[in-house]
């Protein structure tokens, strides 16, 4: 739907008051808001209708034929849809709103509260608030930010709950569902943290409830509620391509389904597509499924990539015949023996899953026989006299021959130097290359996975630098020049300096110690594959950050901040910097930020730095010390792009000469 708003009337459309309740109210389902939401709809119904906006609730059957908005966003469309009309519809009521808060649940002590605006509050002992939008939302998408406030008194234990109210049936008799719920923990360790998601609930009223759960301790808190547009739009067409196929689709954030042309497609929402907040499966089949996306569009995969088109934000990625996820990094191979004398075995391994193909590549006829074999993000095979062919949406990271003079490779059409029995003048091992020397396995000669003299490590090569996993310890990064790469690793709260030098057949050898102890102790290392997408050190719980080839630079550059200056440079989701000159970081993309450790001096610590993801500005962060409760904001303001970091905390003892 389109949506016309004047600046003075999007805060206007959605009210909100505060309810202080005892402590016999439920906070923690969505009874306690539901004569509340009752009413406002009673009200908003009569409204609507004197300002010639719907027929009123009872038209819904006819009104919501077919359509997948919500039965209240459809009833009420014009009201959602015109200047005028939002106008009308706002101030009355504002002034209906202000009746009932003389009556009823309103004497508890109703606020007003404008969205986009924030709003601070003191839950004590087992209270609770609660926050009611005063008429439906209009907006396709809400976000939601509560934050623990960084005082001292600050050691009550709450729950928060966040319910949608949609209209009612004769009498407007209101059932709410449960949309979101969390407990904020007592205690100063989590003080600053944020909780924030966005909700897609157009045409419904909206609570969000605090319910103390300490029997004399208070908490603070703020909440802030944002509309927010779409940051993409995916679209799955199948309608002028023969076949049909399944498809996943993966988000970083939210995720909407649509009903109604886009890209010059009709797309409708069937009874065989489900969907999570960032995850949706379906089936397209002569018809177009579409989503609105909050955040990142993390993957589109087709079952049948010939089935289908797929359009992000009304741009094609991919074609008939192509693989849907080649417009954003995807990878076609071909292993081809059909003009050299002999065979070969081989072994590819890519970034993400691989699938093989039968029929036309790259202007090639493959086939997969009995005698291949795909296994997630790796095949093996044999081709002779032939070619084999698969499709990944990722990209190569290894392509090995057992005789290289038995075929050849064609990465995205493109000669592609394989690995193999055969020593490089250097005596490394043979590698591929697309050409991307900062996103090859083997681009340089310390990416991969490694068996080394302290654990595993899954590292990562990035221009310059490396970054990644130590065994399940810490992080490492490091500056890399030709056959040397030095650098900083973090083992729990400790941190260490390291320099390894190549020594050839995928291996090499350097010492590390202790900060400001020198190198002292041997560390040598076997690589044993490519370096997985998923890493394992980065965040502060049980999660994973995941990488994904891409080549942004708008984080790029010099910043101030509240801790002293420092410089910032990100590709793959990774970022590494220079902290002041105290230290370096090492962090990775989480879905709305950076995540990652900084070592100053001996010490290490933790931070989570967030950013608009679309234009790179900062938004807000934190920081904390390893095994520390403790923690603290960090602001960022940049002021040079481009520049990248150079390790200058690093001892001139330790860099690569």
């Amino acid at each position: 739907m389109k949506r016309i708003f004047s600046p003075g009337l999007v805060g206007a459309l959605a009210l909100a008051a505060t309810m202080v309740l005892g402590p016999v109210a439920h906070a923690a389902n969505c009874t306690t808001g539901a004569k509340a939401a009752a009413d406002i709809w009673t009200e908003y119904d009569k409204i609507a209708k004197s300002v010639g906006c719907a027929a009123g609730t009872a038209g819904a059957a006819l009104l919501s034929a077919g359509a997948t908005l919500p039965q209240s966003a459809q009833i009420y469309k014009q009201c959602f849809e015109q200047a005028d009309k939002i106008d009308q519809t706002s101030r009355k009521m504002i002034a209906q709103w202000n009746k009932l808060n003389k009556n009823g649940w309103g004497t508890i002590g109703p606020r007003e509260l404008r969205v986009g605006g924030s709003y601070e509050g003191n839950i004590k002992s087992q209270f609770t608030r609660m926050y009611i939008s005063s008429s439906p939302i209009a907006e396709p998408f809400v976000k939601l930010r509560i934050k623990k406030r960084d005082e001292r008194a600050n050691k009550g234990k709450t729950r928060v709950t966040v319910c949608k109210y949609p209209p009612g049936g004769p009498g407007h008799g209101v059932d709410g569902e449960k949309i979101w719920s969390f407990t904020i923990d007592p205690g100063r360790q989590n003080q600053g943290k944020i909780w924030q998601r966005a909700f897609a609930i157009p045409g419904h009223v909206l609570t969000v409830a605090f319910k103390g759960q300490s029997a004399v301790k208070a908490m603070k808190y703020r909440l802030e509620a944002d509309r927010i547009g779409a940051d993409h739009t995916v679209l799955i067409a199948s309608s002028d391509v023969s076949g049909s196929t399944g498809y996943n689709l993966s988000v970083s954030d939210y995720l909407e389904p649509i009903a109604g042309t886009i890209a010059g497609y009709y797309a409708s929402v069937d009874a065989n597509d489900s969907r999570s907040r960032t995850r949706a499966r379906g089936t397209v089949g002569s018809g177009n499924d579409a989503y609105r996306v909050v955040g990142q569009v993390n993957d589109v995969q087709l079952d049948d990539p010939t089935a289908a088109n797929v359009l992000i934000d009304g741009e094609p990625r991919g074609s008939v015949g192509q693989p849907d996820t080649k417009a954003r990094g995807g990878d076609t191979v071909v292993i081809d023996s059909r003009n050299v004398s002999g065979a070969t075995g081989y072994t590819i391994t890519a970034t993400a899953s691989l699938k093989p193909v039968n029929g036309q590549l790259e202007g090639n006829q493959v086939s997969f026989n009995s005698n291949d074999n795909v296994s997630g993000n790796s095949a093996t095979g044999r081709v002779s006299s032939g070619a084999d062919g698969y499709r990944t949406s990722g990209k190569i990271r290894d392509i090995r021959f057992d005789n290289p003079n038995g075929g050849r490779a064609l990465v995205n059409g493109q000669p592609y130097r394989v690995s193999g029995p055969a020593q490089t003048s250097d005596g490394e091992q043979g590698t591929g290359t697309t050409g991307d020397a900062s996103s090859s396995a083997d681009g340089d000669h310390f990416a991969g996975t490694w068996n080394s003299s302290y654990g595993e490590l899954r590292l990562h090569r990035i221009g310059r630098y490396l970054v990644g996993d130590y065994a399940n310890q810490g992080i490492m990064v490091g500056k890399v020049s030709d056959g040397c790469v030095a650098g900083v690793f973090t083992n729990g709260g400790r941190n260490g300096v390291f320099r390894w030098e190549a020594a050839g057949n995928g291996r090499f050898e350097g010492r590390w110690g202790w900060h400001d102890q020198g190198l002292s102790d041997s560390w040598s290392g076997q690589r044993t594959g490519p370096a997985p997408d998923r890493l394992n050190n980065f965040t502060r719980g049980q999660g994973t950050t995941q990488t994904i080839q891409q080549d942004r630079t708008v984080y790029d550059g010099r910043y101030d901040s509240n801790y002293g200056p420092i410089t910032l440079m990100s590709r793959d989701l990774f970022m590494v910097g220079d902290h002041a000159d105290k230290g370096v970081m090492a962090g990775m993309w989480d879905g709305n930020g950076f995540v990652g450790r900084f070592t100053n001096g001996a010490r290490t610590g933790w931070f989570d730095l967030k950013f608009f993801s679309k234009n790179g500005d900062f938004r807000e962060g934190q920081w904390g010390w390893i095994d520390n409760n403790n923690s603290g904001s960090w602001t960022l303001s940049q002021t040079a792009s481009g520049t990248l970091p150079e390790f200058g905390a690093l001892p001139a003892s330790v860099s690569c000469r």
